[in-house]
């Protein structure tokens, strides 16, 4: 469990009452990272409510959304705004075929970008405010920060403290995200950041490098951004979570409106502590955690995370599930428009 974040056991009783009837179920909505080309065949043209999702959200958007996740191979390089709104959206459609079919969580969790599909999923957001936003930070991201200024990178196999010391070492360098026991994100000033991943080479990791982006995620050096993102935020309706919602920087429980809009508003500078996260949903009492995204990002920590806790993809799930006529399995999938 990732170092100064507190577990919630002090809540398990009467949350797991309150919540669950038997076995409580965790959805957990994957962030950057989690898309590729192909991401939602298995629910685009096979679902009515997943098809009227993006339908809405390429009207708002004014683009099209299925060309974006259908076309092309591998993972296409798109802007970053649109990777965020895609992402949104194909998460918030696996929710609504999820409902359709009489599925519903007693948790749900975001991982970063994650959070605002999870919000969608609480209740706490309606889907056309939780796209917004999300392009709203988009936005401000793009306006703020200058290509080439900031960084991320992952290091993989030496423990948190030992990371948390590499960064302390340089200016303005983070520990971003405790993802399991020895998967670590670290973000900051783009030459602090070289020289971070280099120690941490030298120490013998087994991966230090960059990954993907221009800014520092999970960090105080996105705190004037988080202060334009709060006032954005407080021209939307927020409302109290009917799914308890796990804060995945503090590691507890949102029960009120006031939480989740606390959350969303500094979530950009804060570190995630998903390790953490996913001990404070177990120790909840959760006997089953299902990744709603296209991908298999969050599926593919938890091993490392808990061994003995019980994971799938939303598409295994679907692919199982006996209710799912709803879904006609073997219709062609929309290719190449």
């Amino acid at each position: 469990m990732s170092v100064g974040v507190r577990k919630t056991t002090d809540e398990t009783a009467e949350t797991v009452k309150a919540h669950s009837t038997a076995d409580p179920v965790a959805w957990l909505f994957p962030g950057l990272g989690s898309r590729f080309v192909g991401m939602g065949a298995d629910i685009i043209g096979k679902s009515p409510v997943a098809d009227k999702l993006i339908a809405l959200a390429a009207e708002k958007l004014g683009y099209d959304i299925l060309e974006v996740c259908l076309s092309g191979s591998g993972r296409k390089i798109v802007p970053p705004r649109i990777e965020a709104q895609v992402i949104y959206v194909i998460n918030c459609a696996y929710v609504d075929v999820l409902r359709s079919l009489g599925r519903q969580p007693q948790f749900v969790c975001g991982h970063s970008l994650g959070s605002w599909a999870a919000a969608y999923a609480a209740g706490a957001i309606d889907f056309a405010s939780g796209l917004e936003m999300v392009t709203t930070v988009e936005d401000l991201l793009e306006q703020r920060i200058a290509d080439g200024e900031q960084a991320m990178g992952v290091i993989i196999g030496l423990g948190e403290e030992t990371v948390t010391g590499i960064c302390a070492d340089q200016q303005e360098v983070y520990l971003a995200n405790s993802n399991s026991p020895k998967q670590f994100v670290i973000a900051g000033r783009a030459a602090g950041l070289d020289a971070a991943l280099e120690k941490a080479g030298e120490l013998a990791a087994k991966k230090s490098q960059r990954i993907a982006g221009s800014r520092a995620m999970h960090t105080p050096l996105l705190a004037d951004v988080n202060g334009e993102l709060q006032t954005a935020l407080a021209k939307i309706t927020i409302n109290a979570p009917t799914v308890p919602q796990m804060n995945c920087d503090t590691a507890r429980l949102m029960h009120t409106a006031e939480d989740v809009r606390r959350h969303l508003g500094q979530f950009l500078q804060q570190p995630v502590h998903w390790e953490a996260s996913m001990h404070a949903l177990k120790a909840l009492g959760v006997a089953q955690f299902v990744e709603v995204g296209a991908a298999a990002v969050l599926t593919g920590m938890m091993p490392f995370i808990d061994p003995s806790a019980k994971i799938e993809t939303v598409s295994d799930l679907l692919a199982q599930d006996e209710t799912a006529n709803a879904i006609d399995l073997t219709s062609p999938v929309l290719t190449d428009r």
